[in-house]
């Protein structure tokens, strides 16, 4: 399984127009970064796009099934907080499947992935950065090997 972790694209700053951060929409710049995202994985089937529920991720999630045709389902546990423990339960019903989009946030994903890899590289995504990692099911959902390192200024 491929497990394709997006760090929503770029969004508004908290501050007196957006108080709450749940509530951060995307910025013209975010938009923009997730449709590229959206046109590099055109072509590749994706099952599902599991999203934090946060404004920002929703509209990555968005824009990225609207192009890719994968259906999104919400996750509280893809808020931030994430950690690798959380993984097994967010992807339990697609474990069958072979490619999965996870959309969140820093400095959980690039954390977690970071510690599927073996812990020792030093990755950081950008906003609408995208990590893949490659994982066998049948022996763990905790350890992977880096398949992919894309940052949007790569798709620019």
């Amino acid at each position: 399984m491929q497990l394709y972790f997006l760090r929503h694209a770029d969004a508004f700053p908290k501050g007196p127009k957006y108080r709450e951060d749940n509530l951060r929409p995307l910025t013209s710049e975010g938009k923009k970064q997730a449709k590229q995202i959206g046109r590099f994985l055109q072509g590749i089937h994706i099952e599902a796009i599991l999203t934090s529920p946060y404004a920002r991720t929703e509209q990555t999630a968005q824009i990225l099934s609207d192009r890719l045709g994968a259906k999104i389902k919400l996750s509280d546990d893809l808020q931030p907080g994430f950690n690798l423990t959380k993984l097994p339960k967010v992807i339990e019903e697609y474990k069958k499947s072979e490619r999965i989009i996870l959309v969140g946030h820093e400095p959980d994903f690039s954390d977690t992935v970071k510690k599927m890899i073996g812990g020792k590289a030093e990755l950081e995504l950008t906003k609408g950065g995208l990590a893949v990692v490659e994982v066998e099911v049948e022996k763990s959902l905790t350890y992977g090997k880096l398949i992919l390192l894309v940052q949007p200024e790569f798709l620019a």
